[in-house]
């Protein structure tokens, strides 16, 4: 048994004994080759004597359980490709920290890399991962407190922090300074959306999309470092989808009218397409 654990851990046997005369523990032991493993010991007291005792017990090496048990809780809470939260996770620790701090105003920045397919196809899909790797370290690297951060889903990020514009400019200067050692060669844009959480009552995911949504308004403008959420954007995309939902109805209605634009040629003097 690891030295300094055996006194406590006969100390607990004893003490489970004297209930029901059976006891399981949990202890580090040493292996044939010094190497420490978790087992459980599970036993009961055969004979009691007054200078000595027998136990029964089994010794069960747990260790390959425990690494299958850390590889599926690894799953389950964090990005396999990145090591940071995934979205389920980030969304779980944004409502946390928001909760927590209920007197600060927090915002969610989304990013995204700009045509990220094409990294993949002209420098092959473990660049663009370690690109991903790369963002995410710098991520964990960020000095903002307190602050929260994962991966949404492909080449999405998503993090939640106190709103300033320190903080914000700190985070797209980091970011932007991993896009700019990407390759010597190829130019990695950055696009950055930002959510200012004026109501704590919806789901961070559709915090998420309020910021994606200013994401989308400035990408491809890269005269605008960062786009932020207003409710106009919003009401943009119920009149769009409204107009769109229309579409099926005023095509069975004949309603869409249909304009050619002549081509006229000046010298000639006729129209030529």
């Amino acid at each position: 048994i690891a030295a300094g654990d055996i006194a406590a851990i006969r100390n607990e046997q004893k003490a489970q004994q004297r209930k029901n005369n059976t006891y399981q523990l949990r202890y580090k032991l040493k292996d044939r080759n010094n190497k420490l493993i978790s087992v459980i010991e599970s036993g009961y007291c055969m004979l009691k004597k007054e200078n000595y005792f027998i136990l029964n017990s089994i010794i069960i090496d747990i260790s390959p359980l425990q690494k299958i048990n850390e590889y599926f809780l690894t799953s389950l809470f964090y990005d396999d490709l990145t090591g940071i939260y995934n979205n389920e996770t980030f969304y779980k620790k944004a409502r946390i920290l928001i909760t927590e701090n209920n007197d600060t105003v927090f915002e969610i920045m989304c990013v995204d890399v700009e045509r990220f397919k094409i990294i993949n196809e002209i420098f092959g899909k473990e660049a663009g991962n370690q690109l991903l790797r790369q963002i995410g370290r710098c991520l964990g690297n960020c000095l903002i407190k307190p602050l929260v951060y994962g991966r949404l889903y492909a080449d999405k990020f998503a993090l939640c922090y106190p709103s300033s514009k320190e903080n914000r400019q700190q985070v797209m200067a980091s970011l932007n300074k991993v896009a700019a050692e990407f390759k010597h060669n190829y130019k990695v844009i950055l696009s950055f959306g930002v959510y200012v959480i004026s109501d704590k009552s919806i789901h961070i995911s559709a915090m998420c999309d309020k910021a994606n949504l200013a994401l989308k308004k400035v990408k491809g403008h890269y005269l605008v470092a960062c786009g932020e959420y207003d409710e106009s954007m919003h009401q943009r995309l119920l009149d769009e989808q409204s107009f769109i939902n229309g579409m099926n109805e005023a095509l069975k209605n004949r309603e869409f009218l249909f304009y050619l634009q002549p081509k006229y040629e000046l010298a000639g003097g006729k129209i030529i397409g």
